[in-house]
C-alpha cells in the first residue's frame, strides 16, 4: 500500500509532464514562504485540511485502475522532498509501471540525491526562484532564517540534476517586485556559470494573482504585480543572449 499522505490529486494532466499523460498528487508541507505561491493550503500548517484517508485511498485506487491509461505520476506540493516516506511511496508507484516526475524547490539536495541514486526519477522540474542575493526575499525568508544556506543547497540540487543525465527543466515565476530586470540578468549569468554551454530548458512564467496567494496571509510584500506580455518577451530575449534555451510558458 502506498503510504504517502495525499492532500489532493488531479486525475489527468496533459501539460504538467512533458509528452506524457499524468496524474498529479499534491503533498502538504513546504519550508519556503514564497509570497506569490498559489497553494497556501499546502504550505501553511494552520491551513492544512484535516487528513482525509479517503483521498489517499482514492489516489491509490485511481492510479492502480488507470495504470495502462496514464504514463506517470507528478509529485508536487508543497515540497515533496520534505516527506520521509516519499521514497517508499515512489517504489510502490514505480511497481505499477508508471514514470515519476518530481516538482521541487531544490532546497533538499540530500533527499534529491537519494532518489537519484536509486534511479527513481524520470523527469525533474526544479524551481529557480532567485539569484544568490535575491533568493531569500523571493522565497519569503530573511537572511537570518534557519535556512541560511538556501542558495548553496539549491546550487547543489542543480548540480545533481545536471549531472544525472535525466531530462529536466528549470522554471521561474517572474514577479515584478521580486525579480527586477537586472536581477533576472544576474540569474542568467549565475546559471551560465554553473552549467556552462550545456544549458537546460528554462521556462519563465509571468505571475498571475487569480486566487488567494500566500502573501494574502503572510503580508511579506506590500504589493505584487506582473510584467506586461511585451516586457516578458523583452526579458526572454535579453536572457537568450546568456541561456539560449530560455523560453516563456
Amino acid at each position: 500500500m502506498i503510504i504517502i499522505d495525499i492532500a489532493n490529486f488531479e486525475k489527468v494532466s496533459l501539460q504538467d509532464y512533458p509528452g506524457k499523460v499524468s496524474a498529479i498528487c499534491f503533498i502538504n508541507g513546504c519550508q519556503l514562504r514564497c509570497p506569490y505561491c498559489h497553494n497556501p493550503d499546502l504550505v501553511l500548517p494552520e491551513k492544512y485540511k484535516t487528513r482525509e484517508e479517503d483521498k489517499t485511498l482514492d489516489f491509490i485506487g485511481y492510479i492502480t485502475k488507470r495504470k495502462t491509461l496514464i504514463d506517470g505520476v507528478v509529485l508536487s506540493g508543497g515540497e515533496p522532498l520534505m516527506r520521509e516516506d516519499l521514497i517508499d511511496s515512489i517504489y510502490k508507484i514505480k511497481d505499477l509501471g508508471l514514470k515519476i516526475k518530481l516538482d521541487t524547490n531544490g532546497i533538499f539536495p540530500h533527499g534529491l540525491k537519494k532518489l537519484l541514486d536509486e534511479n527513481l526519477l524520470d523527469y525533474i522540474a526544479l524551481d529557480y526562484k532567485g539569484s544568490k542575493n535575491s533568493l531569500n526575499r523571493s522565497v519569503g525568508l530573511s537572511q537570518n532564517s534557519s535556512y541560511k544556506d538556501l542558495y548553496k543547497d539549491w546550487s547543489k540540487s542543480l548540480e545533481l540534476v545536471h549531472l544525472s543525465n535525466l531530462d529536466y527543466e528549470l522554471r521561474t515565476t517572474v514577479v515584478k517586485e521580486l525579480h527586477p530586470k537586472d536581477d533576472l540578468y544576474k540569474m542568467g549569468k549565475e546559471l551560465k556559470d554553473m552549467v556552462g554551454s550545456n544549458s537546460p530548458k528554462w521556462f519563465l512564467q509571468g505571475f498571475e494573482e487569480k486566487f488567494d496567494i500566500l502573501n494574502s496571509f503572510t503580508r511579506k510584500e506590500s504589493s505584487l504585480s506582473s510584467y506586461s506580455k511585451e516586457e516578458m518577451i523583452a526579458i526572454k530575449d535579453m536572457l537568450k543572449t546568456i541561456i539560449p534555451s530560455v523560453s516563456l510558458r
